[in-house]
């Protein structure tokens, strides 16, 4: 098979680890091939394979993609293996599940596109570190691998998940229903669908009486629509058929293993803490398919604006990940999160709007304004959400590198006195920034990875990369 470039890298990257008789990790983003990658490593790795799941419909999803003997961890399957590889590993880290795969005596491949977990254990502590950079989710869109993603956060009236306790790592589940089944908020979030609908859309829901409650306001207001959980007798069929509808309801069935790429937008009605189920969530809607320009992931309860940016929710990084809190945050905490592109990225409130400009961008009008330190940029969504974004392509970088702590330097930049700039200067020193910050083009990609360079993350650097290219070929 012809694996594309950041998958034969991670293949040869496992092999070679494999062959030194170490374990190791594949960590690439949902939906870029992970099990198109590893069956190749079980191909050339040359030995009879095991290939654990611990869901059967992955079992039948996998086996005719993999010549490794696929089955369940559940099932406890027996024989000598020469390899076995292990799929979603950030799931076979209880004692039990560790104890059965050692008890196999042979090289072990892990899988998973989430190696952290909220309690603490590491997939690298059991199943070997990562056997070359992570596939990120934001380097996959930006290869044009994955479609990107719109973030509309929803600001819903009479929402308070202050009133929610929490109960291990994320929210008590009949609490949160509570909350999430007001008529009020139901209302709001198919209104919102409503309003914003691109494609087919699921809505994740908290239980099954929730996941009923909103199919039954769906399908109230003329849309064909049905809830999916395994307290349907048919749920598999319901999945099956899951293109004949406007909009399904799930719980936690259209999560991790789940494969439909005509899926386009994704209603958030199961505020999270959890930032690995966030990101197996929002991967469902990111694979390519045929007329989707976009996914769109509408979020009910801010778990958007609490984790990270979708282009960078698998990035290496030394800090810990964020998790909700009912506590209001400060504007000075915003802005030393936001991502330095201008996208909804979470609700607000009492943003200064003195010195602000309405300048039309990208298509849609947001309020702008000059600091010593770049653009600031606040957005709105239909819904009232606000996101407040700071744009610069140098300027608050070299802060950072000044003071070795990003969250100081992105506060210092906020504290920065506004200058006198007119709509005009604003409207123009944002698409200055905004070109810095744009992701590479196709045809940006397409030249750089036939000259055989890596692509760069952003428009300007692969511009200056195609500009050296040139200046090499012109010597």
């Amino acid at each position: 098979m012809t694996l594309r470039p950041y998958q034969q890298h991670q293949a040869d990257a496992a092999l070679a680890r494999l062959r030194s008789g170490k374990r190791g990790t594949i960590v690439m983003a949902t939906g870029t091939g992970k099990t198109r990658t590893a069956s190749a490593v079980v191909d050339a790795f040359g030995r009879s394979a095991l290939w654990l799941t611990d869901q059967r419909a992955l079992v039948t999803q996998t086996q005719p993609r993999t010549s490794a003997h696929v089955a369940t961890i559940q099932s406890k399957p027996d024989g000598r293996y020469g390899l076995v590889v292990v799929d979603e590993a950030h799931n076979f880290l209880t004692d039990r599940r560790i104890a059965f795969i050692d008890s196999l005596d042979c090289p072990v491949l892990a899988l998973t596109a989430t190696p952290e977990r909220g309690d603490g254990k590491s997939v690298f502590d059991t199943y070997g570190s990562a056997v070359a950079s992570p596939y990120s989710i934001g380097q996959a869109i930006a290869d044009g691998y994955l479609v990107d993603c719109r973030m509309v956060a929803l600001d819903i009236a009479g929402l308070d998940l202050t009133r929610v306790k929490v109960t291990g790592q994320d929210f008590d589940t009949e609490q949160l229903a509570h909350e999430m089944m007001q008529p009020d908020v139901v209302d709001a979030c198919v209104t919102a669908w409503e309003e914003q609908r691109e494609g087919l859309a699921n809505f994740f829901c908290v239980t099954r009486a929730h996941a009923d409650l909103v199919a039954a306001e769906l399908e109230r207001r003329g849309h064909k629509a049905c809830s999916i959980h395994r307290g349907h007798r048919d749920a598999d069929e319901r999945l099956a058929n899951l293109g004949s509808y406007d909009a399904v309801t799930s719980v936690l069935l259209v999560t991790e293993g789940f494969d439909f790429p005509p899926l386009q937008t994704l209603v958030n009605c199961r505020p999270m803490r959890s930032r690995r189920l966030y990101i197996q969530c929002l991967g469902r809607a990111l694979r390519i398919h045929k007329g989707k320009g976009r996914a769109l992931w509408l979020d009910a309860g801010g778990t958007c604006e609490a984790t990270v940016d979708v282009r960078h929710v698998l990035e290496p990084t030394d800090k810990p990940a964020r998790t909700l809190t009912g506590a209001p945050r400060p504007r000075e905490a915003m802005l030393s999160d936001v991502i330095v592109e201008a996208r909804e990225l979470g609700m607000l409130a009492g943003v200064q709007r003195k010195g602000f400009h309405r300048v039309d961008f990208d298509g849609r009008t947001v309020e702008a304004c000059l600091t010593k330190q770049g653009v600031v940029v606040v957005a709105h969504d239909p819904r009232g959400g606000i996101s407040v974004t700071l744009l610069d392509p140098f300027a608050v970088r070299s802060v950072a590198r000044e003071i070795e702590d990003e969250s100081v330097a992105w506060a210092q930049a906020a504290s920065q006195p506004l200058v006198g700039g007119s709509k005009t200067e604003t409207a123009r020193r944002l698409r200055e920034c905004w070109r810095y910050h744009q992701p590479p083009s196709r045809k940006q990609a397409y030249v750089l990875r036939a000259a055989g360079v890596d692509v760069p993350r952003t428009h300007h650097e692969a511009q200056r990369a195609i500009r050296r290219l040139h200046a090499r070929r012109r010597a």
